[in-house]
């Protein structure tokens, strides 16, 4: 049978009281049938009680104490194995306390290069100051997220992150725990992004500009004509109800139609499956207002591949100022669409695991730090075991959300 500490405590009261209770009438009965003097007898049972219960207790504590630093390893592999960098600095002197594999692995510094640098070191120099500040202005609240910061890697590499941070009491100093989430690559495409978006207004620009000019005269016109049957954007004009009269050699290319396919059609033949009807709906209540604004759309090839673009459109008048044509120009965005599908993806990803980090995982971490500290100090085997237990459960619920974070990380 096992006894844990607690029994173990009962046990020996339950024997110290049954000690008091009949120990006279013990020690007469034994006195009298060996014929030994009670004092004897009574000296050598005191002494057989106190080793006893002292090699009682002193089990039951060491047993505690087995278990105590069980759970402090527990919460170091969870600390250590972590998918996400994670250090612990001092709050005064701003050096590192504590790193973890993640951390090494993605700045490319060692452990022990770490504990021998600030995290001024892990930044550029212009942004000393503002560290400075970030690390004495640190909430009273149990995290905070301290936005976006670019660090530099060993190698000289400058990486942006998202830090979270928490205020914790480590090994006897105020610390601050910190964890960073590479976001460089989601930083890169948005800056992708905003290149190919202005590219794409300087274009449309360019092109309107020729499409005024397209109103000036016939000569013109044709003129126009012939450069926009050269430029690498859809063009397509239709007569003044709506049907195709004339289509740039990049809408052949791309689309796969020739002009003797299609001459006399409406445009909307190119909607498909996928295709926003409210989109459609709104394009053609703004052609009867005489609204001309852009649309972004889904199309489809004559192989049935999707395409986004982004039209606008843009009336030709007639010398009594009446519509005669419609010119639409069509900038090809499917791979500005696709990025921001990619990004809105990993945004959603990024906030799940920020919500994780900042609400679910720091808690736990930070309270089981100051459980361990609190934990050294003590002596008495019931504060310990109380200890133990909470440690438990906070080394469990770190557990499964460091599982959690890892599988999301791997999708």
């Amino acid at each position: 049978m096992k006894l844990n500490p607690e029994k173990i405590i009962v046990v020996n009261v339950l024997i110290l009281i049954s000690w008091l209770v009949v120990h006279e009438n013990g020690i007469r009965f034994i006195s009298a049938k060996m014929h030994i003097q009670s004092t004897i007898v009574e000296t050598f049972l005191e002494i057989v009680l106190v080793t006893v219960t002292s090699l009682s207790l002193y089990h039951a504590f060491k047993k505690h104490r087995r278990s105590q630093l069980h759970y402090a390893n527990e919460y170091r592999n969870i600390f250590k194995d972590s998918p996400l960098p994670i250090w612990i600095y001092d709050r005064n002197t701003l050096i590192f306390m504590e790193v973890n594999k993640a951390a090494e692995d993605h700045y490319g510094y060692t452990r022990k290069e770490f504990l021998g640098m600030t995290i001024l070191d892990i930044r550029d120099e212009k942004m000393h100051l503002k560290t400075r500040i970030s690390a004495g202005q640190m909430p009273a609240e149990a995290y905070k997220s301290s936005g976006f910061w670019e660090h530099i890697k060993r190698n000289g590499e400058t990486i942006t992150v998202h830090i979270t941070s928490t205020k914790i009491r480590f090994r006897d100093k105020e610390c601050v725990m910190v964890i960073a989430q590479d976001i460089t690559i989601q930083v890169i495409q948005e800056r992708k992004l905003k290149e190919l978006y202005a590219v794409e207004q300087e274009n449309k620009k360019l092109l309107e500009l020729h499409i005024l000019q397209l109103n000036e005269t016939l000569e013109e016109k044709r003129r126009l004509a012939e450069v926009i049957d050269r430029i690498n954007n859809l063009a397509i004009i239709t007569d003044s109800i709506g049907r195709i009269i004339w289509v740039n050699k990049a809408f052949v290319k791309h689309t796969g139609y020739e002009l003797k396919e299609i001459e006399g059609k409406n445009p909307h033949f190119l909607h498909g499956p996928k295709t926003d009807p409210s989109t459609h709906a709104e394009m053609m209540e703004s052609l009867k207002q005489d609204k001309f604004k852009n649309f972004e759309i889904l199309n489809y090839t004559k192989e049935g591949e999707e395409y986004w673009v982004d039209m606008s459109f843009s009336p030709i008048y007639d010398r009594n100022n009446q519509i005669i044509r419609y010119i639409s120009i069509q900038n090809i965005i499917t791979e500005r669409k696709a990025i921001d599908e990619k990004i809105r993806e990993q945004n959603k990803m990024l906030r799940k695991i920020a919500w994780t980090n900042s609400h679910a995982f720091r808690k736990p971490v930070a309270s089981i730090i100051s459980l361990v500290d609190i934990s050294n100090d003590m002596n008495q085997p019931q504060e310990i075991q109380e200890i133990h237990k909470l440690i438990g459960a906070c080394a469990k619920e770190l557990d499964t959300i460091t599982k959690d974070i890892a599988k999301k990380i791997r999708n």
